[in-house]
């Protein structure tokens, strides 16, 4: 698709996040929504944060899973 012609097309990652999200994907989610943050951490002010920061709250009964996925995100804002 679209990221393969063009990887820092936000948009199109973050319409991918939500599409995995959707299905209850939740780590392909929060890899694309990583993605964003490591290219651009302010895009559409913090976007792709607010989104992970959603996907923690509905995957909260994987523990584990978002715990590493916390882990992630620190490091990235690092």
């Amino acid at each position: 698709g679209r990221l393969k012609t063009d990887p820092a097309d936000h948009d199109a990652r973050l319409a991918l996040a939500g599409l995995y999200a959707s299905q209850r994907s939740y780590a392909a989610a929060m890899d694309e929504l990583l993605e964003i943050v490591r290219r651009a951490r302010e895009w559409r002010d913090g976007e792709a944060r607010r989104q992970l920061l959603a996907i923690f709250e509905l995957a909260a009964g994987d523990a584990a899973l978002v715990a590493a996925y916390r882990r992630k995100l620190a490091s990235a804002l690092h």
